[in-house]
């Protein structure tokens, strides 16, 4: 499974990131870009950016705190992406 880790995650977030720029482009002027549901994918956005970036510092030199720093990173990305899932327009 760990071989496959890295290909995985820069499909998602490309998936992701695409997923982004048309939810911008289409809900952005009708639901406004301060509403609660952009904001929260503003968040998960950020969230990722930091798992993505402990996950490259990781992969350079592996220690106990670079791994610990890429799962909490991992978890609050996942904690704000399920509040971000689960909130309605």
């Amino acid at each position: 499974m760990m071989k496959f880790h890295i290909p995985i995650a820069l499909l998602g977030t490309t998936i992701i990131i695409i997923h982004a720029g048309i939810n911008l482009k289409e809900l952005g002027p009708v639901l406004g870009y301060v509403h609660l549901k952009l904001i929260s994918g503003y968040l998960s956005f950020l969230l990722l950016a930091t798992v993505l970036y402990a996950g490259y510092l990781r992969h350079f030199k592996a220690s106990g705190f670079r791994r610990k720093f890429h799962l909490l990173s991992a978890m609050l990305f996942f904690a704000a992406f399920l509040l971000h899932m689960f909130i309605w327009f």
